[in-house]
C-alpha cells in the first residue's frame, strides 16, 4: 500500500498563515505558494517538513529579514477615506491639468500658472520682498 499524499489543509493554513494554496495553471491540492518570498513548491510527499524545510532556504530567510526591515506603504497614508480638502485638493489639481491642456504648454513652458496657483493654494506661493 502507497503512503498516501499531503494536501494544503485548514490547519497548515493557520499553522502557517503566509503559506496559501497555489493557483498557477496546472496547480494540485498539494501545490503551495509563500507570500513572503514568492515561491510555489510541493509538500505531496513530505507535507509540514517540505514547509518547515522552506522556512529555513536561504530564499525564504532572506526574504522574511528584508520584509521585517522594511516599513509598509500603508504607514505613510493617514486616511483612506477622502475628506473635503482631499477632495478639493483633488478638484485643484484636476483645474491645473484642464489649464495646461486648454493652452498646449508643456510643464516647463508654463507663465500664466503662477497666477493659478496663488489663487488656488495658501498664501505660501506669494513671493515676500
Amino acid at each position: 500500500m502507497g503512503k498516501r499524499k499531503c494536501i494544503f489543509s485548514n490547519s497548515l493554513e493557520s499553522e502557517f498563515p503566509f503559506i496559501k494554496k497555489a493557483c498557477f495553471k496546472g496547480a494540485t491540492s498539494s501545490d503551495v505558494h509563500c507570500k513572503i518570498c514568492q515561491s510555489d513548491f510541493f509538500i505531496a510527499n513530505k507535507g509540514r517538513t517540505q514547509i518547515k524545510n522552506h522556512i529555513t532556504s536561504l530564499k525564504h530567510t532572506k526574504c522574511s529579514s528584508s520584509a521585517s526591515s522594511s516599513s509598509k506603504v500603508s504607514k505613510y497614508c493617514t486616511n483612506l477615506t477622502p475628506g473635503s480638502k482631499e477632495l478639493e485638493l483633488a478638484a485643484q489639481e484636476g483645474l491645473l491639468a484642464y489649464h495646461t491642456l486648454k493652452h498646449g504648454h508643456s510643464f516647463r513652458s508654463m507663465d500664466c500658472t503662477s497666477k493659478i496657483l496663488k489663487d488656488i493654494h495658501d498664501k505660501i506661493f506669494v513671493r515676500k520682498d
